[in-house]
């Protein structure tokens, strides 16, 4: 390619589309003195990527970021897709000893967040009652799913 070239967008596919679908933000900036140009990407659910390109020519540094960015977002993707389809290709009491751990770290986050957090006596009386509420149900949730458990190895 000559410096004048750009490099071509990226294509349009289901593919893109599934991962234009999760950029909620996209920033650049050229770092100086390196001119090293850097594109960021904010996914729907906070998480953060970042690729760069020294090319000289802006236009091209850009572009060449901004694929690199997406490509690294599409390796994300896939990643989920693979451990989606892993775990739905668990037996069945694997499937429920996985729901189990994950209903025990999410119900430990949220009793952590009730119990040290300065964000929560802040909230109003009504969602503190519905996040007990629901730290409760997360508790229970967990205890029957734990009684399934045992009952698989009798």
């Amino acid at each position: 390619m000559s410096a004048e070239e750009t490099v071509p967008d990226v294509e349009v596919t289901t593919v893109g589309s599934r991962i234009a679908a999760v950029i909620v933000s996209e920033d650049y900036r050229r770092m100086l003195p390196s001119g090293v140009t850097v594109c960021e990407l904010t996914l729907r659910n906070g998480f953060k990527v970042t690729a760069s390109s020294r090319e000289v020519n802006r236009e091209r540094a850009r572009q060449a970021a901004g694929v690199r960015a997406r490509e690294i977002v599409g390796h994300l993707e896939d990643y989920l897709a693979m451990e989606r389809s892993h775990r739905e290709s668990l037996p069945y009491e694997d499937r429920v000893r996985a729901e189990h751990d994950e209903v025990m770290q999410r119900g430990a986050a949220l009793a952590a967040f009730i119990d040290t957090s300065e964000v929560f006596p802040t909230l109003d009386g009504a969602e503190q009652e519905r996040m007990r509420l629901q730290l409760d149900t997360m508790q229970r949730y967990a205890a029957i799913l734990a009684k399934r458990i045992e009952a698989f190895s009798q």
